[in-house]
């Protein structure tokens, strides 16, 4: 997990990034954040906090160009478009 950009930003249950097959950051590059959160819960088999949303949003929108933020920057966005 070395590899995904500013790690230490996205709290930690980045490890479970590996579980969707997400190694490399340019893995994430056009990943759609709302997929990846549904493809984790049926991997795990369990419902993942909103708060994981938030962080597939903050580092798929980091590794397409975009600043880097904190993960939680992004819980107004998630609210605006899944209302979850």
């Amino acid at each position: 997990m070395a590899a995904h950009p500013r790690r230490s930003r996205s709290g930690p249950g980045a490890g479970d990034l590996r579980q969707p097959g997400l190694l490399r950051p340019r893995d994430l590059r056009g990943a759609d954040p709302r997929a990846m959160h549904e493809r984790l819960q049926a991997l795990t088999g369990s419902r993942q906090d909103p708060c994981v949303l938030d962080v597939f949003l903050a580092l798929v929108d980091f590794v397409e160009g975009a600043p880097a933020r904190p993960w939680w920057d992004y819980t107004p966005e998630r609210l605006r478009l899944f209302g979850e």
